[in-house]
């Protein structure tokens, strides 16, 4: 290969890796261009200099000191094109208003995605990032963060990078489940044998506190599954806005018997009698009532003694606990 046929080589393989990513750092490109060179992200920053000299691409500096976004140029997405590469411009990467440029409110989370996702493919693994799963999966009820494969293996990556709370844990616990469990369609072609949860190893939420992500996702894949759910936790360390270190545990989230039942006793439905909740499950009775003081209620299976609590939901929860341990 001449010297020129390469350079375009270096140029077709580097543009197809941004596309497929749709956004990349040359902190990430250079390891995915060149995995075993020790100076790898120096060699994506001389690429990316030149792409810029020759316009075909653009770059975005994004917030907090996390460097440089690169995304195609409408001649970057030219040039694939013309070597059969089907591509489209990232021009509209982030928003601008008059002459201020803002990154997608996802780009930590994309940062952690493809963090794990260029350190999965330095063990091994062939990846594809939630970019060209959206291109090449159709509709799908929830887009992984990314997928990992080699030798039968299929990981499922998910980041969990904000606090979520409510229907968003919910969604995210449920999808994890029904993979888990082989309720989910297989993705490009593929069945998903691994789960993969990745999150920020120090993270603070938006009031001060420390994030415990690894807890509060498995109290809600525990609530949300039927079985136990085997799950491998990436922890990932974070530096200069990406990840620098990862490190994984495998984990097995027993499935919450008590919320199961609990889910069970709410689609039965209580019922109202002389001011008492009332639930039947199997043979058993569960009972549910507000006393006279205020947030008080109190609660009662079967003829075991009563006991109080301070919220309705607490009251029925305790119900179900019983009933799963019994």
């Amino acid at each position: 290969m001449s010297p020129h046929e390469k350079h375009l080589q270096n140029d077709l393989d580097g543009l197809q890796l941004v596309h497929k990513f749709s956004w990349l750092r040359p902190h990430e490109l250079g390891p995915l261009l060149w995995p075993n060179a020790l100076h790898a992200r120096h060699q994506a920053n001389r690429l990316v200099r030149s792409w810029r000299e020759r316009r075909l691409i653009i770059e975005r500096t994004l917030p907090e000191r996390a460097g440089r976004a690169v995304v195609l140029s409408a001649a970057g997405a030219r040039l694939l094109t013309a070597h059969g590469i089907h591509a489209v411009t990232g021009k509209d990467f982030g928003e601008t208003h008059g002459n201020v440029w803002s990154p997608p409110s996802t780009w930590r989370h994309d940062l952690i995605a493809i963090g794990v996702l260029v350190d999965l493919y330095l063990q091994g693994f062939n990846v594809i990032p939630e970019a060209q799963i959206k291109r090449s999966a159709g509709q799908l009820e929830k887009l992984p963060d990314g997928l990992a494969y080699r030798d039968g293996q299929v990981i499922l990556l998910e980041v969990e990078q904000a606090r979520k709370t409510g229907a968003s844990m919910r969604n995210l616990a449920n999808a994890l489940c029904s993979v888990a469990q082989g309720s989910a369609p297989p993705i490009l072609g593929m069945r998903v044998t691994h789960l993969m949860v990745a999150f920020a190893s120090t993270q603070v939420d938006e009031r001060g506190y420390t994030l415990s992500h690894q807890e509060r996702v498995a109290k809600a894949v525990a609530a949300s599954a039927q079985r136990a759910v085997p799950v491998t936790w990436a922890s990932c360390s974070m530096r200069s806005g990406g990840v620098c270190d990862v490190q994984y545990t495998d984990d097995l989230i027993e499935a919450d018997r008590a919320a199961a039942i609990q889910r069970r006793l709410e689609l039965s439905g209580w019922r109202l009698e002389e001011g008492v909740l009332l639930c039947k499950y199997k043979e058993r009775i569960a009972a549910v009532w507000e006393e006279e003081e205020v947030n008080v209620w109190g609660w009662q299976v079967d003829d075991l003694p009563a006991e109080r609590v301070s919220t309705v939901t607490e009251a029925k929860r305790r119900c179900a606990e019983v009933l799963a341990d019994t």
